[in-house]
C-alpha cells in the first residue's frame, strides 16, 4: 500500500502524485491515448510529422522513436491545437490554431515566433467541439498572393466570426456566402490554381482567387473534407456530414461540366454507416480513395473500369472503433498517416503492400 500515491486519468493523459495530490507528474509516455485533431507531414527533421491535439498541444516526431516531442508554443497558453500545417514554401515552418481562432501561432525551428502578426484575426470563434467536430480549416499554399488562408467557424453571438475565408497577415476577411452559410473547409489545387471552399450547408464554392467565389454544387450535409482526384483533371472528392450519418450521400466525386456548375456522383456505395471526417488520395493508387470515419476507423474505396466504387475495411493494425480525424499521404513515398482522437497516430507504407 502507498497511501500518498494517487493516479489521475483525464483527456490529457495520465498523471501521478507521490504526495497525496500536492504536486503531479505527467506519465503519458508510452501510452497511445493522444487526442489528435489534425496532422501534417513534411518539414525539416526532426519535425517530419507534426500533430495538433486536445489538451496536449502541438507535437512532432521524426519517426525514429515512439515518443513524440512537444513543440514550444511560448506565451500561447492554449493546450488545444486544432490545426497543424507545414508551410510548403518553408518546411521548417509550421502553423497552428488553438481552441479559438485567435490562438494562432507560427513555429520555426521548433519554437513559437512571438513576432508573428495576428492583428485583425476575429476573436472568440471556436474551432471545434469535443465530439470532435472541426469547425475550421487552415492551409498554407504555394501562392505568394494567397499564402495563408483560414476559416473561422460559424458565427457566434458577440464575436467577430462571420463564417468567411480569412487571409493574412495582417488578417482580413475575404469571401463569405451571402445566405449566411459558414465556410468550414478550404482547398487549393496547385495544378490549376483553383481554390475551393465547403460550407456547413453542403455547398462547394470555387474560383481562381478566394476573394470572390461562386457556388457550383450543393448536397445535404456539412462539408467535412475536399481533396483532388489526381488521376482526373478538374475532379474532386467531397465528404459530407449528414444528420443521420447513414446510407448514401456522404462521399461524392464532383467535376465541372459547365461554367460555374459541377456535377456530383455519389460514391458512398457500400461504405458502412459512419460519419466521414476526412479523405485522402494517394497518387500511387489512381483509382483508390481513403476515408477516415468517426468510430469505425479507415476504409479504402476502389473504382472499377465502369466508374463504380466499392469500399473495404482498412483497419489492420488500427485500434477498434478509432475516430480518425485526419488522413494525410506523403506524395513522394506513398505513406499514409492517420490521426485519431484518443488512440494516437498511425502510418502505413501503401507502396509496399499494393
Amino acid at each position: 500500500m502507498a497511501p500518498n500515491v494517487l493516479f489521475l486519468g483525464n483527456d490529457g493523459g495520465l498523471y501521478r502524485s507521490d504526495n497525496a495530490g500536492q504536486s503531479w507528474a505527467f506519465k503519458e509516455e508510452g501510452l497511445q491515448v493522444t487526442e489528435f485533431l489534425d496532422l501534417d507531414i513534411g518539414g525539416a527533421l526532426p519535425r517530419a510529422v507534426v500533430g495538433g491535439s486536445q489538451d496536449n498541444g502541438l507535437s512532432s516526431t521524426d519517426q525514429t522513436a515512439a515518443a513524440w516531442h512537444e513543440v514550444d508554443l511560448g506565451a500561447d497558453p492554449d493546450g488545444d491545437r486544432t490545426t497543424a500545417v507545414v508551410d510548403p514554401l518553408n518546411p521548417d515552418v509550421q502553423y497552428s490554431i488553438g481552441q479559438a481562432v485567435d490562438h494562432f501561432s507560427r513555429i520555426q525551428g521548433g519554437h513559437r515566433d512571438a513576432g508573428f502578426d495576428t492583428s485583425g484575426i476575429p476573436q472568440g470563434c471556436l474551432t471545434y467541439d469535443e465530439s470532435p467536430n472541426l469547425f475550421t480549416e487552415f492551409i498554407a499554399t504555394n501562392s505568394t498572393t494567397w499564402h495563408l488562408l483560414t476559416t473561422v467557424g460559424p458565427p457566434r453571438p458577440n464575436t467577430t466570426c462571420n463564417g468567411a475565408i480569412w487571409t493574412g497577415p495582417p488578417w482580413r476577411s475575404l469571401f463569405a456566402p451571402q445566405d449566411g452559410e459558414a465556410l468550414t473547409r478550404i482547398a487549393h489545387d496547385r495544378a490549376s490554381g483553383l481554390f475551393l471552399a465547403g460550407g456547413n450547408r453542403g455547398s462547394v464554392y470555387v474560383n481562381f482567387s478566394p476573394d470572390f467565389m461562386a457556388k457550383v454544387w450543393n448536397a445535404p450535409g456539412s462539408v467535412t473534407a475536399i481533396v483532388r482526384d489526381l488521376s482526373r483533371t478538374g475532379h474532386f472528392f467531397v465528404a459530407l456530414g449528414t444528420s443521420s450519418n447513414a446510407g448514401a450521400g456522404r462521399i461524392f466525386e464532383i467535376h465541372s461540366d459547365a461554367p460555374l456548375h459541377f456535377t456530383g456522383q455519389d460514391i458512398t456505395a457500400n461504405l458502412p454507416t459512419a460519419l466521414v471526417m476526412t479523405l485522402a488520395y494517394n497518387r500511387f493508387e489512381p483509382d483508390v480513395l481513403y476515408a477516415g470515419t468517426k468510430g469505425q476507423g479507415v476504409f479504402r474505396g476502389m473504382r472499377n473500369a465502369a466508374g463504380h466504387w466499392t469500399w473495404q475495411d482498412f483497419n489492420n493494425g488500427m485500434p477498434e472503433g478509432a475516430i480518425v480525424t485526419k488522413l494525410r499521404v506523403n506524395s513522394a513515398f506513398g505513406t499514409i498517416y492517420a490521426a485519431t482522437y484518443g488512440r494516437g497516430a498511425f502510418a502505413l507504407d501503401t507502396v509496399s503492400i499494393f
